[in-house]
Formats: structure tokens, sequence, C-alpha cells
């Protein structure tokens, strides 16, 4: 357990306040600020961005938009329908029920489930097949 954080979510708890804007909390805006410096830092990042996600779920649906947004960043400004063909999601069969629940709102047309091997790890073989 790390002792620093178990620190942090006590404040925060017994603390309980809004965090939406600078306006209401600013001392935790600036907390998670230096925060954010600091593990961009450890790996080695000196300048960049960071968010805090709530859970696996958030974090799946971010980590797809930050993918596609990476490989098409034209779709941002001209939408999905300026692709040539439909997106598709390979994932572990193991995967959390979520993104086979809402691979539709990824906008992926396709869901392809790889066999996984020893930790969630994807059948490397199949990709290729």
């Amino acid at each position: 357990m790390d002792q620093y954080a178990l620190g942090g979510s006590w404040l925060t708890e017994a603390l309980n306040p809004s965090q939406y804007t600078y306006e209401v909390a600013p001392v935790f805006t600036v907390m998670e600020r230096e925060i954010y410096a600091k593990m961009l830092g450890l790996i080695g990042f000196n300048d960049g961005e960071a968010i805090f996600i709530p859970g696996g779920s958030m974090g799946n649906m971010y980590a797809i938009n930050v993918a596609r947004y990476h490989k098409l960043p034209e779709v941002k400004t001209n939408g999905l329908y300026c692709l040539p063909k439909p997106l598709a999601l390979f994932t572990s069969e193991k995967v959390r029920d979520n993104i086979l629940k809402r691979h539709v709102y990824y906008v992926c047309s396709v869901l392809f489930c790889i066999s996984a091997l020893f930790k969630h790890i994807m059948h490397v073989l199949i990709l290729r097949w």
C-alpha cells in the first residue's frame, strides 16, 4: 500500500470538496497539476497532459478514443463518415464486458475477440492470420 496515496485519499475524503472548477477548489486543482507533473516526469515526459479517471470502463473509453484520434486525426473535424472503411476493434476474449457491450458506442462497426494466453495477452499468431 502506498502511504502517500492513502494519506491523500484520507485528506480528500475528510474535506469532501467539490472539485469541478478552479474557483470552487483551487488547492485541489493545483495539487492535481503537481501530481500530473510528477507522474509524467516519472515516465519521461517533461511537458504533457494527464487526466484522472474514475475506473476501468472510462479508462477503456478514453484509450480507444485517444488511439482513434492518434491514428485518424481528421475524424475530429470531418467526422467518422469521411473514413473509407468502417473501424474495427480488436480485443482479448477475456476483455471487460464494457467493451463487448459498448463497441458500437466507440463507433467500431466490427469487433474481433482474439483468444488470450496467460495474463490476458492476446495470441499474436491469431492476429497475423
